[in-house]
């Protein structure tokens, strides 16, 4: 079986460089979950959309920057 690996994927820059967002204290106190963050551009939201590790040169390709 061949088993596809995704990762997260920044829409804003492209970059897989994402980590937790820890800035926000409330988020932390009250165990909501926190935001992601692009370490690259500062992108932060929610989630970020999981692309086929083969396929992240196509999904750079398609960012408007």
């Amino acid at each position: 079986m061949n088993k596809k690996n995704y990762v997260k994927v920044c829409p804003n820059c492209g970059s897989t460089n994402i980590t937790n967002d820890f800035s926000n204290a409330a988020k932390l106190k009250f165990g909501i979950e926190l935001d992601k963050r692009c370490d690259s551009c500062g992108y932060s939201a929610l989630s970020f959309p999981e692309v086929e590790e083969s396929k992240i040169k196509d999904f750079k390709k398609k960012i408007k920057n």
